[in-house]
């Protein structure tokens, strides 16, 4: 069987078609991979120590907002879900906050989950702060986080013994 002109011309248009659309799903998936990659959050622990002030910060330093699906801290095999509950409590100025079930951090924010504030620099005072921060060194911190798309991720765990070199007397 021979083509005519107007066949060859309506198969090359429907080659043509078909290719067009196969190289649109193509650029269609690379573009939902490229929009998954530019909103991926990026948590970590930052812990400031001041003259007056000790804290625990949760940091974003991703692109894309960091939703919290769950938090644990653990010390000494005991786990919780809240940081405060584990660590020894001064008598006055300590503050935290509760990282609830989907609370979402900013690209480049950060959330105090801790802190402990000095109003009067004595002697007991230094004590309880060196036995808050050799407790501190022995803990470990787990977040499970999500990005918008809802892409879950690996836990991010922190182990706070780094903190040895600093604080502690090992």
């Amino acid at each position: 069987m021979k083509l005519t002109p107007d066949s060859e011309i309506a198969l090359s248009a429907s080659f043509i078609a078909m290719l067009s659309l196969g190289v649109s799903f193509w650029q269609l998936k690379m573009q939902r991979r490229f929009n998954r990659n530019s909103l991926r959050p990026l948590p970590w622990f930052y812990i400031r120590n001041g003259e007056d002030e000790f804290s625990v910060d949760l940091y974003n330093d991703g692109t894309g907002p960091m939703i919290i699906d769950n938090t644990h801290f653990e010390l000494d095999g005991r786990t919780h879900t809240h940081l405060h509950c584990l660590l020894p409590k001064l008598e006055e100025g300590w503050n935290f906050t509760v990282l609830s079930h989907d609370k979402i951090i900013g690209a480049g924010k950060e959330v105090r989950i801790w802190e402990q504030t000095f109003t009067e620099p004595t002697e007991e005072t230094f004590r309880r702060a060196a036995e808050l921060k050799e407790t501190l060194c022995r803990v470990k911190a787990t977040i499970v986080y999500k990005d918008v798309y809802n892409h879950k991720y690996p836990p991010h765990e922190r182990d706070f013994s780094f903190l040895k070199k600093m604080y502690c007397n090992d």
